[in-house]
This record gives structure tokens, sequence and C-alpha cells, in this order.
């Protein structure tokens, strides 16, 4: 979760400059994820179901307030918004203003909370490592598991 990599960040560089980078990371982000949804023709691949196209347009209509809520209330995990707002047709002016707007009391909350909280409970170091290793746990698992299921694919042809 990018809440994660906000702490972590304000525990390694303090909170005001974490607060820099995480914003600044946080935009390239949605910007890397919603110009690839949009590169790869997911809103062309996401239903022609007479009801998700209403939804579709209604998400369009109203993209600004849409992804703003949705950034702000951060209980949904944030490249999944930056999909779906590409994939629904959202104008990038639209989404940049809102997410740009969105994703800021939470990564002030986030880093001053992370400063905190590792700050008096362990060194900025052995948190980056914790962090580290968990990510790289992730991975290892993933691919592990994409090569079973590969596998498992070549054996039934």
């Amino acid at each position: 979760p990018i809440s994660l990599f906000i702490m972590t960040g304000a525990a390694s560089y303090g909170p005001l400059l974490g607060i820099v980078l995480s914003y600044i990371g946080a935009l390239a982000n949605a910007n890397l994820t919603f110009f690839l949804v949009k590169a790869l023709s997911v809103d062309h691949e996401w239903g022609r179901d007479k009801n998700i196209l209403r939804i579709k347009v209604m998400i369009r209509k109203n993209g600004y307030p849409i992804v703003l809520i949705l950034q702000l209330i951060t209980i949904i995990p944030f490249i999944a918004i930056n999909s779906a707002a590409a994939a629904s047709g959202v104008k990038w002016k639209d989404f940049m203003k809102a997410t740009s707007m969105g994703v800021l009391p939470c990564i002030v909350i986030y880093s001053f909370l992370g400063d905190r909280l590792v700050s008096d409970l362990i060194s900025p170091r052995v948190y980056f490592a914790l962090i580290t290793m968990v990510a790289l746990c992730i991975i290892f698992v993933s691919f592990n598991r994409k090569r079973r299921l590969h596998s498992a694919g070549k054996g039934l042809e």
C-alpha cells in the first residue's frame, strides 16, 4: 500500500521532505497508471453491458468530484482509483486536479504519523529494511505464482 511508502519516506527524510517526495511520487504514479491504462485501451475492454456503459458515462461526466472523493477517503487502493478513472474516460485535466488535491491530506497525515511512529519505536533504517523485505517477498511470491500458473497452462495444451 502507498501509505507504507509515505510513512517510510517521512521516517527516512523527515516529515516535510517526506511530504514533498511522496507527493511527487504519488502524482508520477497516478500519471503513469492513467496513461498506461489509456495506452492499453482498457476503456474499450471494460464491459459493453448497458448498465456498465451507463456507469462509465456517469463517471466520465462527474469525473472530478468522484475522483476527488475517492482519493480523499483512502480506503480504495490508489492504483484502482487511477485505473478506473482512466478506463471510464475521465479527462486527464479533471483527474489530475482531483488527484493532486485528494492525495495531499493523506500524504500529510501519513508522513507525520510515519515520522512519529518510526522515530518513537524503531530506527528508520530498520523500518526501511523491513518494508523493502516485505515488498521483495510480495514480488517474489507473485512471480513464483505466475510462473506456476504459466507452467500449468502449458501442460494443458
